[in-house]
Formats: C-alpha cells, sequence, structure tokens
C-alpha cells in the first residue's frame, strides 16, 4: 500500500514480488528473478514499464487498473492469471508455460504479441468474462480457450490445440486464421467481421461443427476441410458469405437457416 512514481528497479533477485493496494506511476521494473512468485493486486498502474519478470512460481495480475503501461516478456512456470482491466497497455509476451488465465477482465486500445501456454498436459489458455476492445493480437497457442469477447479488433492467428473456441463472440473484427483441433466452434457468434481462414488440424478432428452458429453481414473466406462434415445445424446466416473449399472426394454438409442476401460457396 505504498505509493511509487518515478521510481527504477532493476537486476534484482528476491524471493517474492508483492505489490497490494498501491499506486505505482511513471516507474520501471526490469530484469526481476523471482523465486516464489510475483503478485499484484488492487493496484493503480499508469505510465509504467515491466521488462523481463520471471518466476518458477506463479505470477498474478489481480484486480488491477492498468492503463499507458508497458508489460514485456511477463513468464511463469507455473502460470500467469491476469484478472485486471487494462487501457492503452501492451503485453508483447504472456507466458505461463503450464497455463495462462485471463478471466474477468476487459482490455481496451492494447497490443498482444504472443499469448502461449506449451505444456501438454496443461490446462493452456483459459479465458472466461473477457472482452477485448479495439485491440490487436499478433499469436495465441495454447490447449483450450474459453468464452471470449473480441470488439473491433485485429487478430493474426489464434492456434486453439484443444476445441474450445465454442460460444466466444466476434464483432467488425478480422481474424487471419484460425487452426488448431478447433473441430467444434459450435455458438459462435460472427457480426460485421472477417474469418479469412478456419483450417481444421490435429488429431481425432473431424470437419468443422458450426452447430448454432450466428454469422451476420460478415465473409467467412477459407473453410478448409481435408476430411469429415460440415455441420451448420441450427445456425443462422444472414446477408454473410461462407466459402469452403474441400480437400476430400467426399463432402458432408447440413445446413441452417441460409436467408436473403447470403450464400454458401464451394469452391473445388
Amino acid at each position: 500500500r505504498t505509493q511509487l512514481v518515478n521510481c527504477k528497479f532493476s537486476y534484482i533477485v528476491a524471493s517474492n514480488l508483492v505489490i497490494d493496494g498501491s499506486t505505482v506511476q511513471h516507474t520501471r521494473f526490469d530484469r526481476f528473478k523471482i523465486l516464489y512468485g510475483v503478485q499484484v493486486y488492487r493496484s493503480t498502474i499508469t505510465n509504467s514499464f515491466f521488462s523481463r519478470i520471471y518466476t518458477k512460481d506463479s505470477l498474478r495480475l489481480r484486480d488491477n487498473n492498468l492503463s499507458n503501461s508497458y508489460f514485456e516478456s511477463l513468464g511463469s512456470y507455473v502460470g500467469v492469471v491476469v484478472e485486471s482491466s487494462a487501457i492503452n497497455c501492451s503485453f508483447p509476451s504472456l507466458d505461463g508455460n503450464y497455463e495462462t488465465v485471463i478471466s474477468r477482465s476487459t482490455f481496451q486500445h492494447c497490443r498482444f504479441g504472443r499469448i502461449a501456454s506449451y505444456d501438454s498436459s496443461s490446462p493452456g489458455i483459459i479465458w472466461n468474462q473477457t472482452i477485448f476492445h479495439d485491440c490487436d493480437l499478433e499469436s495465441v497457442l495454447g490447449y483450450s480457450t474459453g468464452v471470449v469477447k473480441f470488439d473491433q479488433c485485429r487478430i493474426g492467428s489464434l492456434v486453439d490445440l484443444y476445441g474450445g473456441l465454442m460460444g466466444s463472440f466476434f464483432s467488425d473484427s478480422s481474424v487471419r486464421i484460425i487452426t488448431g483441433n478447433v473441430g467444434s466452434l459450435r455458438n459462435i457468434s460472427v457480426l460485421r467481421s472477417t474469418i479469412q481462414k478456419i483450417i481444421p488440424q490435429g488429431y481425432g478432428v473431424k470437419g468443422v461443427d458450426l452447430q448454432s452458429a450466428r454469422i451476420t453481414q460478415s465473409n467467412i473466406l477459407n473453410i478448409t476441410v481435408a476430411r469429415g462434415p460440415i455441420d451448420l445445424r441450427y445456425s443462422r446466416i444472414l446477408h454473410s458469405q461462407l466459402t469452403i473449399v474441400p480437400r476430400t472426394r467426399r463432402l458432408v454438409l447440413t445446413a441452417g437457416i441460409v436467408r436473403a442476401n447470403s450464400s454458401i460457396s464451394i469452391n473445388i
């Protein structure tokens, strides 16, 4: 519960780093090696710089107000947890190794580089009750994702290795590619958005499941399917265009409700 203004901390090795209920302004944290964890709780962080902070235990940012700050190379062997609100912030690298949790958060005008989780036995990327508004996301790699809303966002690659994008919401956004184990995209909503490619890959993936999807005033330019069906049962497609590129001799397509000014094209 302190105030840190115009401070600089660098080259520190410690057992714990705890910032709780504090105000941090124009302060730089650089090259920290923390053995037993980093916890930043209930704090206001403005115009500050966090760089190369690594811990063997968990790194947690909870119930904070973050603005105009830079969080570079935040890493943890056990996990990274972000549950905060952020405006005009940059996160070039979030790597929780075992798990990366982004929950109950709102990000506005933020930039994300690589969000990753590599351990094959891990829960992976977990998103829950999170909103991204006018954000740039370069690359997301993980083993599972939860419900998330992207509004006016620019997204590079969503590589979902578990198949948990069900129920996600895209509005006024663009996505370059959704790939990985994305066999199930049930209940997703796509509004005034463009998804350039959906390419399911991975063990056991059979086609694309878009049951109960809501696609409105949007374009999905390339759904590439190597095997299995494309399931659009109970989906609603309005003023939208979908293009399917089959890589199989036998394509099974189950359509939902395709309304006015909409089309489903198959490029053979």
